[in-house]
């Protein structure tokens, strides 16, 4: 065997570890494993967890039971399998939310609370699970929450504080899922997983590292409440000097494909006329043939005759 066959034998098997060879190597952070669901499953959340599992995890997972798996490498689990009862919740968590190779992360697609529906609706297919007593005290129960912000330099971190209305009075709002973003040019970036607000409603997150900023160091950072079903589209904005000060050109300063015409790339000004041309001219050239073929046919046809 060629010693470079040899050596792009060794790099593919390589990749292929890289890429698909994952499965042992998702570790689960200690904080999480021992995550609760904050309420008990219920047969309601059981109903809406089957919805969201056929629209987003069957296609891979397949059919609880069945067998059927999207055929991957490496091949997804059954995920009413004895290997799947026996993680933790919190690992199931963890898991779904973060997701890691070809599992999408479902962070930013399914809000808190629609994880847990997902889970509760796995739990459904294994028959000696029981499910721990939920580790989180009962969310605010108010439906009215403000979000506020400071930045803690010192920290290098966000202290997130929620506060919730009763009797027209301010209080802290206990076990409210708070989500961090920071403002790109397009979407947000989410900054750590999910916190779950303290007894004082507060929840600390630490500044996103070596994150370029504007040109003095700002970054737009949006604090938001992941249940949005329960509190409604409830946000904080504010922004903080915690990124690297960055000089950005505006998206039409330069030339980009996607630009006004005048700055458009020289090729692409040119290859864009010489294309329709080039169209043109072929249809053009058919239309000719066809002529042809249509004259000689009706000359022979007059020689017959």
């Amino acid at each position: 065997m060629k010693k470079g066959t040899f050596i792009s034998i060794i790099a593919l098997i390589s990749i292929n570890t890289v890429l698909f060879g994952q499965d042992t190597l998702w570790s689960v952070p200690e904080d999480q494993l021992s995550k609760a669901a904050p309420v008990m499953f219920t047969g309601e959340m059981q109903k809406a967890g089957e919805d969201i599992y056929a629209k987003n995890c069957k296609s891979c997972h397949g059919d609880m039971g069945q067998g059927n798996m999207a055929k991957l490498n490496p091949l997804p689990k059954d995920l009413s399998s004895l290997a799947v009862s026996k993680q933790t919740d919190g690992a199931l968590h963890y898991k779904i939310t973060n997701g890691r190779g070809l599992m999408p992360v479902f962070k930013n697609t399914l809000s808190g609370a629609q994880i847990w529906e997902v889970i509760s609706y796995i739990r459904k297919y294994h028959k000696d699970y029981k499910q721990p007593e939920p580790s989180m005290v009962a969310a605010f129960g108010g439906k009215t929450i403000t979000l506020t912000m400071d930045y803690l330099p010192d920290l290098k971190g966000f202290k997130i504080i929620a506060l919730g209305k009763e009797k027209d009075a301010d209080v802290p709002a206990e076990g409210v899922e708070i989500a961090l973003f920071v403002k790109r040019y397009f979407g947000l970036l989410k900054i750590d997983d999910s916190k779950v607000t303290d007894k004082q409603g507060e929840v600390f997150f630490n500044e996103p590292a070596k994150l370029p900023g504007d040109k003095e160091g700002n970054l737009q950072v949006i604090a938001k409440v992941v249940d949005t079903e329960k509190y409604g589209d409830v946000a904080y904005t504010k922004e903080v000097a915690a990124g690297i000060p960055t000089e950005k050109p505006s998206l039409t300063e330069n030339r980009a494909i996607w630009n006004v015409g005048r700055k458009a790339p020289w090729w692409v000004t040119v290859a864009y006329p010489l294309t329709v041309l080039a169209v043109l001219g072929t249809i053009g050239y058919i239309i000719l043939l066809l002529k042809k073929i249509y004259l000689s046919g009706k000359e022979q046809s007059d020689n017959l005759n």
